[in-house]
């Protein structure tokens, strides 16, 4: 029993210790509750010589408080240091500040960027209208000017128009061959003018070589008068309205003789 009683005290972590004190750590070795009224005896029989034991182990025996015990419950309070927890107060209190402080600025950079945002969105809206209104301006334009040029063309070819008439007229009033061929040259030359008003300009073929961006070739024919590859007939006049083919020429084209 002694040598199982010693073991307790000296390692007495290895057990679970309860308000009734040392009957729970015995019960727990199995030991008896007869052996432990003369542990109990003999504990106080040493206590009383002057033998000194444990302060646990005593106030199991003497139903004494624990000096050791009290004196360690009260060491939290004891060790408390005040001074850590104003520290630790005014640390708090600053990150809270700085955290302030950068939500304050994070807040501002958000509202610069929403006013900048508002601001580019709102010139944008103003381009995309003013570019509507370019855009129905320039349709309205461009059909202004075709129609502007048709009426000035139509407008040219009314002379021609009216001398034809008259030209007929004479043959159908049994005028001279002559006056009628000189009225229908006059038709011509004004018809030719009023194109000429336009940058419409005839394309010179005969003579020339062939030339497949302004001459169509219908056929070949044998020429001692033209080299080979040059046009030797016209059948059909091209034009061009500036740099513009508006016509091929339809042509002939010399080839060697055989």
């Amino acid at each position: 029993m002694l040598r199982a009683f010693s073991w307790v005290v000296l390692k007495p972590r290895r057990f679970q210790f309860s308000q009734s004190g040392l009957p729970a750590v015995f019960k727990q070795i199995g030991v008896s509750p007869a052996l432990l009224l003369v542990g109990r005896d003999a504990a106080k029989t040493s206590l009383a010589s002057g033998r000194h034991w444990p302060p646990k182990v005593s106030s199991w025996f003497t139903n004494e408080p624990m000096a050791h015990d009290e004196n360690h419950a009260s060491e939290p309070e004891s060790t408390f240091d005040s001074a850590n927890l104003n520290e630790s107060e005014e640390q708090v209190g600053a990150a809270q500040d700085r955290v302030e402080d950068d939500m304050s600025g994070l807040l501002d950079k958000v509202q610069s960027l929403t006013t900048e945002r508002d601001q580019l969105k709102d010139q944008v809206l103003r381009l995309m209208a003013d570019f509507q209104t370019f855009k129905r301006r320039n349709q309205h334009d461009i059909l202004n000017i075709r129609q502007t040029a048709t009426e000035n063309f139509v407008r040219d070819l009314l002379p021609v128009l009216d001398n034809f008439e008259r030209s007929l007229s004479h043959l159908t009033a049994g005028a001279a061959v002559e006056t009628i061929v000189e009225g229908v040259k006059a038709v011509e030359r004004q018809l030719r003018q009023a194109l000429e008003s336009q940058n419409v300009t005839r394309i010179n073929s005969v003579g020339t070589p062939f030339d497949p961006n302004v001459h169509e070739a219908l056929g070949t024919e044998e020429s001692e008068e033209h080299p080979e590859e040059t046009v030797t007939t016209e059948i059909e006049a091209g034009y061009r309205m500036g740099e513009k083919v508006i016509r091929p020429a339809r042509v002939r084209v010399a080839k060697k003789s055989a």
